[in-house]
């Protein structure tokens, strides 16, 4: 009889742990409002800091230059994924690489911006845009790191 109380101790113990495990594993879901209010976060984050960039390049001594030229590309590239995100919501099968393609585009922009120091207005919208940029990631289960990314 003790003898089974400790069996029976030690298998939930374990199960118990084995549950824990596995939900520490899950990524993070967003019901459907909070990712559509994510999505919106993003288009208007990302709006806001392409006007700050705008003005920061105009005033710098970037303007006019091939690296302006780039940077600008790398805004159009980033805003036609998320565009495409946008449409693709809700359809499994391809979320989760259109997310990745947002991130991948997304970190060309991060690297522009540390390699360049612009207005503290720009920094601060980029720095904005960035954090739900990791919300995002984090809601698809998107292993991502700024740091480690080939731009």
């Amino acid at each position: 009889m003790r003898f089974s109380r400790h069996l029976l101790l030690g298998a939930l113990v374990v199960l118990i742990g084995s549950v824990w495990s596995v939900s520490a594993q899950a990524p993070y879901r967003l019901s459907e409002k909070e990712m559509k209010e994510l999505l919106s976060r993003i288009d208007k984050q990302a709006e806001a800091f392409r006007g700050s960039l705008k003005s920061a390049l105009n005033h710098s001594r970037i303007d006019d230059t091939k690296t302006e030229d780039r940077i600008n590309d790398f805004m159009k590239e980033f805003e036609h994924s998320t565009d495409r995100l946008k449409d693709h919501y809700g359809d499994k099968s391809t979320a989760s690489s259109d997310v990745e393609d947002v991130l991948r585009r997304a970190a060309r922009i991060d690297s522009f911006m540390g390699r360049h120091h612009l207005t503290p207005r720009a920094e601060s919208d980029w720095a904005a845009l960035r954090k739900n940029l990791d919300t995002l990631a984090e809601a698809y289960g998107v292993t991502w790191s700024w740091t480690d990314r080939d731009r």
